[in-house]
C-alpha cells in the first residue's frame, strides 16, 4: 500500500495565533474559501509523493537522530503564491527564508 506523504515542520502557537488573525480578515472578505484549521498549519519541507509503507520507515529511521529535541530558527516571508487556476485556487500558500 502507498502512502501520499511529504516532510513537514510544525510551526509555533504564535505562528498560529497570527495566522488566525489573519484568517479572520479573509472571513470578513466573504471570499468563497476553506481555511485551514490552525492545528494543521505546517511547512512543508519536501513532498515525497506516494510510497511505500517500507519507505516510509526508513525515511522516518533515516531522519530520527537528526530531530531529537527542539530545533529553533527565525524565519520570515518571501512571497505568496497559490496552486491551480487564478479565479479558483485551491491551496494559498507563503513562502519562507
Amino acid at each position: 500500500m502507498q502512502n501520499r506523504c511529504f516532510l513537514s515542520i510544525d510551526v509555533n502557537d504564535h505562528v498560529k495565533v497570527n495566522v488566525k488573525v489573519t484568517q479572520g480578515h479573509v472571513k470578513e472578505s466573504e471570499a468563497d474559501v476553506t481555511l485551514v484549521a490552525p492545528i494543521n498549519l505546517h511547512f512543508t519541507v519536501r513532498f515525497l509523493g506516494n510510497i511505500t509503507e517500507d519507505q516510509v520507515k526508513r525515511v522516518v529511521d533515516a531522519l530520527k537522530p537528526l530531530l531529537e529535541g527542539e530545533i529553533s530558527s527565525n524565519v520570515s516571508v518571501q512571497g505568496v503564491g497559490f496552486f491551480g487556476p487564478s479565479n479558483t485556487p485551491r491551496i494559498i500558500w507563503v513562502g519562507v527564508g
